[in-house]
């Protein structure tokens, strides 16, 4: 690996301490909390949940008081606004590898960056590059552009330049492919049990195609290759896998990096004496968001001290990471004014982009007796219902298709079910509105909201949710049924009049979904996974 004369200058000036932090992403808590943390030396943060103007002002709070430029990094998959509040909401990965216009995944990408740039947010974990092959994967699902690996290829590259382009960062993720397993790694470790073949011409291919493209990083995956490594070890930890494999054989010498050592498949197998070095010295450069920060220093700073790691193993990986930052230009980076930044936000461009994205993608998977479009006299009731955890949070999107749909037939009631909660104030009577609304009207468009959630173990919606469709097309009229999330879900309603899927429910979606269901423009969006029915 080449390194620049200031990068080797700068290694020669550290001292251990500034070494080991560096390797570090933390993740941010608070504003206090960071600054407390700027005494580790930390490679970086992980924002997570907030509003644009204080990322911004605490981003610039903490470049300020660091001594090397710090990774303001974020999983901004699908936009910003679903997790940064004041922030640009694009059409989900799915949507886009339905699209298949790389021209579109290029703008999505950097339509990102510029926003998050804005913020101060100089590196994304973009793009998601599993193949989802596997129809019972509980947490990459949509995740994913689809189930064609040289589409994802395809497909991811260019969002990757996009990022790159809008002077952000990149990862593909998550390496070496997590896009056929049924756990999700967040609670527990699972395993891509296929062969070597099988390996090369799936789970590796948009990889190979990413170092191509020249990303600035890859993500691991907590799972077990048993094809590569036959060790019960997580790819995190697998020298096989993150040296033998992505160094030696794919020839990748930018940044790797770990998923996040907090989650449950290293944790429930792995104390952190044991992850923070085998991640290390398998090949992961920078570790983010360990559980105990001052712990996780210490811990690698003893390791080095005793031999464990070895302090060449260190330096290699603060190369690679202080000269991505070059490269990047994030030495260079100045503090923006804040003053205009809310017009750098959720522009009418990078709207634009999300509306023709998700124009290009939503997909007609099915249309039983012709029942879309939907005539102009048409009298629709909307009914919509979300397995969010939390239906009304701050960053659940606005249920909007009702309004957009109005604006093209009677739209008769729109109800909004929430989680169908009975027991929820605020949700109470909404069943009986529902089925009231559906017998007053000549069909009923039902909008389900449904997001992979972290830690629930599956993709499927709950019994509570099927069972509600089963009573409203017991009323007798046409049923409509728009998944403004996964396409899996026509498995549990094979029965449904017409089946749109849209992949995700921003703003742009579904204005895009209520034009095309409406017959304004017409479905262009190529389903881009297999989908079983019994």
């Amino acid at each position: 690996m080449k390194v620049s004369s200031r990068v080797d200058s700068l290694l020669g000036s550290m001292s251990l301490e500034e070494k080991v932090g560096q390797i570090f992403i933390f993740t941010f808590v608070s504003l206090k909390q960071a600054e407390l943390d700027m005494k580790y030396h930390p490679g970086g943060y992980v924002r997570i949940y907030s509003d644009a103007l204080t990322v911004a002002r605490e981003s610039r709070a903490l470049q300020a008081r660091a001594k090397l430029p710090l990774i303001i990094s974020a999983d901004f998959e699908r936009g910003i606004g679903s997790t940064i509040y004041g922030a640009i909401d694009l059409a989900g990965n799915m949507c886009i590898g339905a699209a298949g216009n790389e021209d579109l995944a290029f703008a999505t990408g950097r339509a990102i960056a510029e926003e998050a740039r804005a913020m101060g947010v100089n590196m994304n974990y973009v793009p998601v590059v599993d193949v989802n092959v596997n129809e019972n994967n509980p947490i990459i699902n949509i995740r994913a552009f689809g189930g064609d690996a040289a589409d994802v290829a395809r497909i991811g590259v260019a969002l990757i330049k996009g990022t790159q382009a809008g002077g952000v960062l990149a990862c593909a993720k998550h390496f070496p492919g997590h896009g056929d397993t049924h756990v999700d790694s967040h609670t527990e470790g699972g395993v891509i049990d296929v062969n070597r073949q099988r390996l090369e011409e799936v789970e590796l291919l948009p990889f190979r195609a990413a170092i191509a493209g020249g990303v600035d990083s890859i993500m691991s995956a907590h799972l077990q290759i048993p094809a590569i490594d036959p060790e019960p070890l997580p790819a995190t930890l697998s020298y096989k896998v993150m040296t033998g494999l992505l160094r030696d054989e794919m020839g990748f010498q930018g940044v790797a990096v770990s998923d996040a050592l907090e989650m449950g498949a290293v944790t429930r197998n792995f104390p952190p004496e044991i992850a923070i070095v085998k991640a290390l010295n398998a090949g992961c450069d920078q570790l983010i968001m360990p559980r105990d920060n001052r712990r996780a220093v210490e811990i690698l700073a003893d390791a080095v001290r005793r031999g464990e790691v070895p302090e060449s193993r260190l330096d290699e990986a603060v190369a690679r990471i202080l000269t991505m930052k070059e490269n990047r230009g994030l030495f260079e980076d100045k503090a923006d004014d804040l003053t205009n930044l809310a017009s750098r936000l959720n522009t009418a461009e990078h709207f634009e982009v999300a509306l023709n994205t998700a124009l290009a993608g939503v997909t007609l998977v099915r249309n039983e007796s012709n029942v879309l479009p939907l005539a102009g006299n048409a009298k629709a009731a909307v009914v919509a219902f979300s397995n969010y955890q939390d239906a009304r949070s701050y960053y659940a999107e606005a249920k909007t298709i009702g309004a957009h749909l109005s604006d093209f037939v009677d739209v008769t009631r729109f109800v909004d079910c929430g989680r169908l909660d009975e027991h929820a104030v605020h949700e109470f009577g909404a069943r009986e509105s529902a089925m009231e609304a559906a017998s007053r009207s000549d069909l009923v468009v039902i909008a389900a909201f449904n997001k992979v959630m972290i830690a629930k173990g599956t993709a499927a919606l709950e019994d509570r949710f099927v069972k509600f469709v089963k009573e409203i097309q017991a009323v007798g009229k046409p049923v409509v049924l728009i998944s403004f999330g996964s396409p899996y879900i026509i498995k549990q309603m094979p029965d449904v009049n017409a089946f749109v899927c849209a992949y995700g429910g921003s703003e742009a979606t579904q204005q895009a979904t209520a034009r095309l269901i409406a017959g304004k423009a017409p479905f262009r969006g190529k389903l881009p996974v297999s989908v079983t029915l019994s």
